[in-house]
């Protein structure tokens, strides 16, 4: 089942006890993928920033 019929599922109220965690860790995953990329972001803009760093960003890619 895939998440957004998960979550249309939970929004009817069909959805059992298991469903409901299965969403909750669908949730969770994608909330960690976001602060991931965020913090990914935020370490590319400080390497960034000084031009004596940027040879550590091409390095690890």
């Amino acid at each position: 089942m895939t998440q957004a019929r998960k979550l249309l599922v939970l929004a009817t109220g069909n959805l059992g006890p298991l469903g409901l965690l299965e969403v909750l860790k669908l949730s969770a995953i994608l909330q960690v993928k976001r602060n991931w990329s965020a913090l990914e972001d935020d370490f590319r803009t400080f390497l960034l920033s000084e031009p004596s760093r940027q040879g550590w960003f091409e390095a690890i890619g």
